[in-house]
């Protein structure tokens, strides 16, 4: 799925705020928050990073994409795993 930068989509329960998208260092990163309740944790994922989604299987990350014409937010595309 894609999301774009400043969304926060509820994901298997757990809200995830994309904070940043980008290329820093020349990596595919994406800058995520990650709440569920009372748990908070902010995570980079990178290509070689998957996440643990706050124990509700795991995130992986597919794409960066920077904004294009006519698009003002950069957006990730991740996919989740059991």
């Amino acid at each position: 799925m894609t999301i774009l930068q400043g969304a926060q989509p509820r994901l298997r329960g757990v809200r995830v705020g994309v904070h940043r998208v980008g290329e820093p260092g020349g990596v595919a990163t994406a800058r995520l928050l990650l709440r569920d309740g009372d748990r908070r944790r902010k995570v980079d994922l990178t290509y070689a990073n998957p996440i643990d989604l706050l124990g509700r299987g795991t995130m992986e990350l597919v794409a960066v994409h920077r904004p294009t014409a006519g698009q003002e937010s950069a957006a990730v595309t991740i996919r989740l795993c059991d």
